[in-house]
Parts: structure tokens; sequence; C-alpha cells
């Protein structure tokens, strides 16, 4: 199994999506395998969160996760500023 480790910006992408009512967290960065860093609930939708750092690109075995997946499309984040972006897109969707 491989795990990695966290982003330097995960936890300001953690607590700008925190800072939102009615959103919830769950980390998942340590699993690793391709599996994304944080899983958003918001409003009834449940989102995988990929955090990456300035330009950095997914890896081979994110890259193969992310097309296995069949749920919810994998969002990539960068900043804590996208995560609020993120959440005013979702609920202006609704």
């Amino acid at each position: 199994m491989s795990y990695k480790k966290v982003d330097l910006n995960h936890v300001a992408i953690v607590e700008a999506f925190r800072s939102h009512a009615g959103v919830s967290v769950f980390s998942t960065a340590k699993l690793g395998n391709g599996v994304p860093d944080l899983i958003l609930g918001v409003d009834g939708l449940t989102i995988p969160v990929e955090v990456k750092v300035g330009k950095k690109k997914l890896n081979a075995l994110q890259v193969s996760w992310h097309r296995k997946w069949t749920g919810t499309p994998v969002v990539i984040i960068r900043s804590d500023k996208e995560a609020h972006q993120l959440i005013g897109k979702l609920r202006n969707y609704r």
C-alpha cells in the first residue's frame, strides 16, 4: 500500500470548506493508492476532492483511480479560494 504525505495547502483547503455552513469534510489523504484526499459533503452531494499544490499533476495511481471511479467526478482543488468557489458554484447550481 502506498501512503502519501499531506500537501502543504491541505489544512487551508479543509478549513475553507468547513467555514461554510452545512458542509462536511473527511480527510482520506493518508490512504494513498490514488484515493482522493478529501470526501466533501454539500447539500446532499458527496464529492471526492483531490488536493494539489500549484501546477502539480496527478500521479499514475491517481489517474487510474479517477478513471475507475463511477460516482460523482473527482474535483481538483489547488487553493482555499478554489474551495470557496466550488461551494458557491454547487450552491448556485442547485
